[in-house]
């Protein structure tokens, strides 16, 4: 089976209707990687949040080389190198005893991807989990309105939102002003959450800009490279 036809298979897989209660959500996890191209290794990790709160419960580190048999960054296929990755970081923090949210922000896009499968599906989908994805930039691909893309970037006021529709008509992101940038966040739904739902869970972690789970893997993460330093410290942590 090629890469494309795993990701058609996974998009007819997903829902993108609520299928939780969003009214009973107690934790919001943030799942984001940082590479690092000195050392060719990475840093994923998950922050679980209270909701609404948004206070930092735990968060849980996955620190290690780039396998030789990892695949090559590809657009639009960027999940086949991230969800493997994810599904580690998952299962180490089940085998912590962290506390699992109730759904998760994924640090990328969901159903606003060329075949409807980005890596919040990916993620959802294979692990059977209520996520959203939030990218930080627009994505640009055959099946993307580009109208509604240049449109996105000209939202007037914090707290704006516009939509971004594919060529079929088919409203798949929600582009939200957060913060005082004028670059948008693009919200969509990854599984199991409808594309409104997800910007209002969305909405209600932005703190800042970035949303606040996957600020804090973010910042965690970060912070974690420089204090291993070159080469991750030599090596994979537990």
């Amino acid at each position: 089976m090629t890469w494309e036809d795993e990701q058609l298979q996974i998009a007819a897989e997903a829902t993108h209707e609520t299928s939780i209660d969003i009214d009973s959500i107690k934790h919001v996890g943030g799942l984001d990687i940082t590479w690092d191209p000195k050392s060719e290794g990475y840093i994923a990790a998950l922050s679980v949040l209270t909701y609404p709160e948004m206070k930092l419960v735990d968060t849980v580190y996955l620190v290690k080389k780039v396998a030789e048999d990892a695949p090559e960054y590809r657009s639009g296929y960027l999940a086949f190198r991230e969800f493997p990755v994810y599904h580690e970081l998952l299962a180490l923090a089940r085998a912590r005893g962290v506390p699992a949210p109730d759904v998760y922000l994924v640090d990328g896009n969901g159903q606003y991807h060329i075949r409807e499968a980005g890596v919040a599906t990916h993620v959802g989908v294979l692990e059977g989990l209520a996520t959203i994805g939030v990218a930080k930039k627009a994505y640009i691909a055959d099946n993307i309105n580009r109208a509604d893309v240049e449109a996105s970037n000209a939202i007037p006021t914090v707290g704006g939102e516009s939509n971004v529709r594919s060529t079929s008509g088919a409203v798949i992101a929600t582009a939200l002003r957060s913060g005082e940038s004028r670059y948008p966040l693009y919200v969509s739904s990854g599984h199991m959450v409808g594309l409104e739902d997800a910007g209002r869970v969305v909405r209600t972690c932005c703190l800042h800009r970035i949303p606040e789970p996957i600020r804090q893997a973010d910042k965690g993460s970060r912070q974690m490279l420089r204090e291993l330093g070159p080469g991750l410290g030599g090596g994979d942590l537990p």
